[in-house]
């Protein structure tokens, strides 16, 4: 089979981004509490966006409207906020 053929019908495609840390670390937190990775959670997005599921499609319109009007919702978590992740960690890493 042609490899240009087997990559647009059963390989994948890499994707890379930066992401500041604090919205890193806050989506790992919350994929690890539901034992997922972060790529299983970024392949199932990409899926309810291509399917249209408008949940998803509502939710990429408001985040184009933030850009529009410019509205930043990604600041970084503040020192409290980063306290409590890593409270949660250890409380997590107790229990097991």
């Amino acid at each position: 089979m042609n490899n240009k053929l087997y990559e647009k019908i059963g390989g994948k495609k890499s994707l890379h981004v930066a992401l500041n840390w604090a919205n890193h670390s806050g989506f790992k937190l919350e994929c690890v509490k539901r034992g997922l990775s972060m790529q299983e959670v970024i392949e199932a997005f990409s899926y309810k966006i291509t399917i249209s599921d408008t949940k998803f499609i509502n939710f990429l319109d408001e985040v184009a409207l933030n850009k529009t009007l410019k509205v930043n919702n990604t600041k970084n978590l503040g020192k409290i906020d980063i306290e409590n992740i890593y409270k949660i960690i250890e409380d997590d890493q107790e229990d097991k």
